[in-house]
């Protein structure tokens, strides 16, 4: 009785939310998020699942083959620095979200999630992380790529205690996940790579890095 009074609660405060921050979803790709990956990939990024709001830029999601999830987030920069500035890169615990508005995966695996905060315009990204491995594929001026071997993960902005992405392994092993920082002027683009099941399968460390057009 509780946990439906509980699941309905959530239920009803999500739809809340939805129509407060003018929530919808469109399938129609985006050629400026289409376009950070190179030509021959572009035609594999058919029907995303476009997430937009009042409150924040859109978010895209492309399913691949192989049980792949590309997803691409869009942050808005203070300043027009490079990605060593903004970037913070730190080993330490990652607090969990509050009020999660959506779960990209949640399996026996890996649990990955991500809210619906308003996000201004911010000066830099906390990643924070937890795990055996982290292995850096890519590091200049304005793309920062990464593929981690992780018992917990977060991103959070100009050093707030909240998480705005937020995931946790569930099983006995690490969870995996490619995340890249690519920065155009001042826009930030966060884009990751998971599967939603059998993680470790297949999942090489240059496969993000391969997909973004360079």
């Amino acid at each position: 009785m509780l946990f439906g009074v509980y699941f309905a609660s959530q239920f009803l405060w999500l739809g809340y939310v939805m129509l407060r921050n003018g929530f919808n979803i469109s399938r129609k790709p985006l050629s400026e998020y289409n376009n950070l990956f190179a030509v021959e990939v572009q035609d594999k990024l058919q029907e995303p699942y476009v997430y937009k709001s009042k409150i924040r830029e859109p978010e895209s999601n492309y399913i691949l083959p192989d049980d792949f999830h590309l997803t691409v987030k869009k942050i808005d920069l203070r300043f027009d620095k490079s990605l060593s500035e903004i970037i913070k890169l730190e080993y330490k615990q990652s607090q969990h979200i509050e009020q999660p508005f959506s779960s990209y995966s949640e399996d026996s695996r890996l649990n990955l999630q991500a809210t619906e905060r308003e996000i201004d315009t911010v000066s830099t990204i906390s990643l924070r992380y937890q795990g055996i491995s982290i292995i850096t594929m890519a590091k200049n001026d304005t793309l920062v790529c990464y593929y981690l071997r992780f018992k917990r993960i977060s991103i959070s902005y100009d050093g707030n205690s909240y998480s705005d992405i937020w995931g946790e392994s569930q099983g006995a092993t690490d969870a995996v996940i490619s995340l890249a920082f690519l920065k155009k002027k001042k826009s930030l683009y966060i884009i990751m790579l998971f599967k939603t099941k059998d993680e470790n399968r297949d999942f090489q460390p240059d496969m993000l890095y391969s997909l973004i057009k360079k």
